[in-house]
């Protein structure tokens, strides 16, 4: 927390929620590229 300059998690947590957030929807995506992918080669 000392990079970020937040005192404590909990005041990191609002931020954490929302990147978590973003990274599941990412990987939703990252796995349906990968099953397109896949179809093509096998």
């Amino acid at each position: 927390m000392k990079w970020t300059g937040h005192s404590d998690y909990k005041a990191m947590k609002p931020y954490i929620d929302i990147v978590d957030s973003i990274k599941a929807s990412s990987m939703t995506k990252f796995d349906g590229l990968i099953k397109k992918v896949e179809s093509f080669l096998f």
